[in-house]
């Protein structure tokens, strides 16, 4: 098997259609579906099924997460190699997106002016992801919202800081801000709340550092939500 046949076999298992995978690719249907039929001849195995929609058997399922670590080791090594002629060492470092932003990425500034011989590549994501990847072996070490237990792992924990989330001083869905508690149920009903409620849950996720930062361009703004946010290195 070569690398063509596992990116096209991880594209079909995504896109659960051979045109999209094509269009993906930038390749034609023809040969992804040449690319897959090689690849279950080598194996032995079908991949696929192709009657009623394109979905991975109980042997694609299986075979997935050997095709992902397999490019993964190759994306490292040529990573690696061509930079072992500019660097002594390297570290690759997972990161969520809103540690990064008030934390980490001014700290590997000043790492990396004092260690200039060793490369650091860093990678965001949720911490799912980056536990995953560090559990592949595709990080060195991970920034984490949640701790790992595994006992060939060092997890430590970075302390915990205030969350607070803020809403328009007009909206009048949340006068008295919503616990931690609230957030994790459903609204109670469909309307301006239960939008209310999906818009927080998101912003929880994916906005925290500019909606902390609103009322302090503005000055307005009411607090919805006040809890405590747990940071981890996993290594």
């Amino acid at each position: 098997m070569n690398t063509e046949q596992l990116e096209t076999f991880l594209a079909l298992a995504e896109t659960k259609n051979f045109s999209r995978c094509a269009q993906r690719l930038i390749i034609s249907q023809s040969a992804v579906s040449k690319r897959i039929f090689e690849l279950e001849k080598e194996l032995g195995q079908t991949l696929f099924h192709r009657s009623g929609g394109v979905a991975l058997t109980g042997e694609g399922r299986a075979f997935r997460p050997y095709a992902e670590q397999m490019l993964n080791l190759r994306e490292q090594a040529a990573e690696r190699l061509k930079r072992s002629s500019q660097y002594a060492s390297h570290l690759l470092i997972g990161c969520t997106y809103a540690y990064y932003d008030m934390r980490l990425g001014a700290q590997i500034d000043g790492f990396a002016g004092e260690n200039p011989g060793c490369s650091v590549k860093v990678r965001l994501a949720h911490s799912g992801q980056l536990i995953g990847l560090l559990l592949k072996s595709a990080l060195d070490v991970a920034f984490t919202h949640s701790p790992i237990e595994y006992p060939e792992y060092t997890c430590e924990s970075l302390g915990e800081e205030e969350v607070i989330l803020v809403t328009g001083s007009s909206n009048a869905d949340c006068p008295h801000g919503i616990s931690g508690a609230e957030l994790q149920t459903p609204a109670p009903a469909p309307g301006a709340a239960e939008r209310g409620y999906r818009l927080l849950r998101h912003t929880a996720d994916q906005k925290l550092r500019q909606v902390c930062a609103a009322p302090e361009r503005n000055g307005r703004g009411r607090a919805a939500l006040r809890h405590a946010s747990g940071g981890y290195c996993n290594r």
